[in-house]
């Protein structure tokens, strides 16, 4: 019986020594190496010490502590703001550059010529008078492509592209109508069908007749002025003057002056009413034609207004050399047409 409880002692023992063994490893493997020994008993503010302190582990060496929990993000938006519920506008698309265009045409039409079979006309930019022909190029940038009794095609040659010119004359429309009656009469003519018989009537047929441009109701009538003779060698002057009931803004044209019988010393502007200084510029060919434009800022009255004065030289005797009107556009205010009757051709004799 005593043995046993000798063997049960023992046991005891030795469990309690292997459990403090093991309690010092424990520790000893906490402690980093070289730390210095901390004393185990706890002091009193008297310096004496009350038992063992309890042994705790430096702050950064916490092997069974819980891990942190983890910051909140921040908010992107604000809690409390006010929020609306009506769906995005749409989205817009960016149109896209619409495409290049020709500017307006710098050139107004003026008149037309006819010489040697060939049509040309003249073109007013600005104060100047340009006559062009069809395959023609103005300014390196506009090519005329046709010309005919309506239009002027032109083609804007930096994009291709192709510009319209309206002809109107005021010429062309005071000699419209009785161009038409000539048109009818033989569209009726040839409406019959191969001949009519000496003494039938003719059938007629109901023309209807283009509108012609807007013009000034009211013709102006143009008047020569200059010696019916002159002597070779000595200069003189012709005149032209025009009466019409209508105000003149305008009045660019071409004359014809004979380069066998006479040479073109100067071109000058006429007097007109009010002292106006009128915007004035010519030009002579070799040919005798001579461009002529001009006009006034504000609409100038037109009785017996003279609109020119050519200084000529006499080259050649001759019974009678002539000077005449080839085109010629008046132009009352806002641009608009003034029929014109046509005027006789000025003639002058030429005496050695």
């Amino acid at each position: 019986m005593r043995t046993r409880l000798k063997t049960a002692a023992l046991l005891a023992l030795l469990a309690g020594i292997a459990g403090f063994v093991v309690i010092d490893a424990v520790k000893d493997a906490a402690v980093p190496r070289g730390a210095p020994e901390r004393d185990s008993r706890a002091r009193l503010p008297d310096g004496g010490t009350e038992g063992p302190a309890p042994d705790t582990a430096p702050s950064d060496l916490q092997p069974f502590s819980l891990p942190g929990r983890s910051e909140l993000g921040a908010s992107r938006s604000p809690l409390f703001a006010s929020r609306s519920w009506q769906p995005p506008p749409p989205r817009v698309r960016p149109q896209p550059a619409p495409p290049p265009v020709a500017p307006p045409l710098p050139f107004k039409f003026v008149g037309k010529l006819v010489q040697e079979g060939r049509l040309s006309v003249l073109l007013a930019k600005g104060d100047s008078v340009i006559p062009v022909k069809e395959g023609e190029t103005l300014d390196g940038t506009y090519r005329i492509e046709s010309i005919t009794d309506t239009q002027i095609t032109l083609v804007y040659l930096p994009l291709a592209q192709r510009q319209t010119l309206p002809v109107v004359t005021s010429l062309a429309a005071a000699s419209q109508p009785a161009a038409v009656a000539a048109g009818a009469t033989s569209r009726t003519a040839s409406a019959s069908g191969g001949g009519t018989q000496p003494g039938a009537p003719i059938p007629t047929r109901k023309v209807v007749a283009p509108a012609p441009p807007e013009v000034d109701s009211a013709q102006a009538t143009l008047a020569w002025g200059g010696p019916q003779q002159v002597k070779l060698g000595t200069r003189f002057e012709v005149t032209l003057r025009v009466n019409s009931s209508q105000p003149l803004r305008a009045w660019p044209m071409q004359l014809y002056v004979d380069p066998e019988h006479f040479e073109v010393v100067a071109v000058t502007p006429g007097k007109l009413p009010g002292g106006s200084d009128p915007s004035f510029t010519y030009r002579v060919n070799p040919d005798g034609a001579v461009f002529i434009g001009a006009s006034v800022q504000h609409a100038v009255p037109a009785s017996g207004t003279q609109l020119f004065a050519l200084t000529l030289r006499p080259l050649k005797p001759g019974p009678a050399a002539e000077v005449s009107i080839a085109t010629l556009d008046l132009q009352g205010a806002a641009g608009r047409p003034i029929p014109v009757d046509r005027v006789a051709t000025f003639r002058t004799a030429i005496t050695p």
